[in-house]
């Protein structure tokens, strides 16, 4: 193992031994070897700008290895750090709703917002109050809301008077009830009442028939086909004329005149 010569021994070897210890980081010409002097061996801070073997530079300049240079290094100019995107990480300027430092970015507008409100149920509602109530019918002021089906709800007495008051569909063109009318505005025959024929004794050929009633008479009623007679005069003392000779009678036979 190298090492230094001790003085008052090593007598005769005392060269020997100091070019042995020397030869460990020196060449023969005294320069250093290269990779003698380690990043280990260097004090930080030992080495300033101007011990270094790139000249020029200014400001705000970054020293960049190159080794195509004479010194292994070249003076550049930074290129900056890019903006940040939705997808890569960059620079983001605190402007807007960013406050802060870059080490420490702040939002003030958070300052003023509510904080995060813990979730109710789904019968629930948010309270001007800022809490979660029941979402029920005196919430809504509807205490008379039953939240009954409309099949079974009740009606109010105002609504039930005038319903009661009112002719049933069911009741249309059924006994006791009201009449139907047809496409032509008209009560259909099915729903009229049968009429009684009219029967006429027969009396002998030439005989006059004097019909006289109390009061006055009726308007003239409607000719039917089953009524024999067809009335067709509304005086109030009429003649009943006969000219048919024998069988039923018929509007021809018996009209209703006016005497002279």
């Amino acid at each position: 193992m190298a090492r230094l010569p001790n003085p008052g021994s090593d007598a005769g070897s005392w060269g020997s031994i100091l070019n042995d210890y020397l030869a460990q980081a020196h060449t023969s010409d005294g320069t250093l070897k290269p990779a003698t002097v380690t990043a280990t061996t260097i004090t930080d801070g030992a080495v300033t700008i101007g011990k270094l073997a790139v000249s020029g530079g200014t400001n705000g300049q970054l020293l960049s290895k190159d080794s195509t240079q004479s010194g292994g290094f070249r003076w550049t100019d930074p290129s900056g750090v890019a903006d940040a995107t939705t997808s890569s990480k960059g620079a983001v300027q605190l402007a807007g709703d960013l406050s802060g430092t870059a080490a420490s970015p702040t939002v003030p507008g958070l300052a003023n917002k509510e904080p995060s409100i813990s979730a109710g149920t789904a019968s629930q509602y948010y309270r001007g109050d800022k809490t979660w109530q029941t979402l029920d019918k005196n919430a809504v002021a509807l205490a008379n809301v039953d939240n009954t089906s409309d099949a079974t709800k009740p009606l109010s007495s105002a609504a039930q008077t005038a319903l009661n008051a009112k002719q049933s569909t069911s009741e249309k063109g059924q006994l006791n009830g009201y009449a139907s009318l047809d496409s032509s505005g008209k009560v259909p025959s099915g729903q009229l009442p049968t009429a009684a024929a009219l029967t006429i004794e027969m009396l002998p050929a030439g005989s006059t028939i004097t019909v006289q009633k109390a009061g006055s008479w009726p308007a003239r009623p409607t000719a039917r086909a089953d009524i024999t007679v067809q009335w067709k005069g509304v005086d109030p003392s009429p003649a009943i004329v006969v000219s048919g000779t024998g069988g039923m009678l018929d509007n021809v036979d018996v009209r209703l005149v006016t005497p002279v």
